[in-house]
């Protein structure tokens, strides 16, 4: 359930997996501790609300985790969704022609953020809230030809 199953092609070699970020369950187990820690140092009862409130968010942050997994290849790069019916949207490297990550200053601590595709024969693909966003980019823009073959030499 939690790692999919991925057959990669003949030649083709996984560069890197990586999963959507877990921010979520980060955050809900912050406000359950939060919610346990309370009543010792003010002396009042648990506080439920928090508790609640970080229980229901670490859910939602672990059930997100584990739905996307993104793998680039030396072909492609792969977002499979789905826990018993895994759908599978790939892009072929050979149609984007550059890559692109946006990522704010919190983006830049947990190293998430958005990757974008852009590139021929494939619309401008957003990917958000993905862990590990710099390598990520870093794997793709790897694979991206250096001299590609202009459109006119054909």
């Amino acid at each position: 359930m939690l790692k999919k199953n991925f057959i990669p092609e003949p030649g083709e070699k996984v560069l890197i997996r990586s999963r959507h970020d877990n921010g979520y369950m980060l955050a809900g187990s912050i406000i359950i501790l939060y919610g346990l820690i309370t009543p010792f140092i003010s002396g009042m009862n648990h506080d439920l609300f928090f508790i609640g409130v970080g229980v229901l968010m670490a859910l939602f942050g672990l059930i997100k985790w584990s739905y996307f997994e993104y793998i680039v290849t030396n072909l492609r790069f792969i977002k499979l969704t789905g826990y018993y019916y895994v759908q599978t949207e790939q892009y072929i490297l050979e149609d984007v022609e550059h890559v692109t990550l946006w990522q704010n200053f919190a983006d830049k601590l947990w190293d998430r953020g958005v990757v974008t595709l852009h590139g021929i024969g494939i619309r401008t693909k957003k990917v958000r809230g993905i862990k590990n966003a710099s390598r990520i980019k870093n794997a793709i823009h790897s694979q991206l030809s250096v001299k590609p073959d202009h459109y006119f030499d054909k």
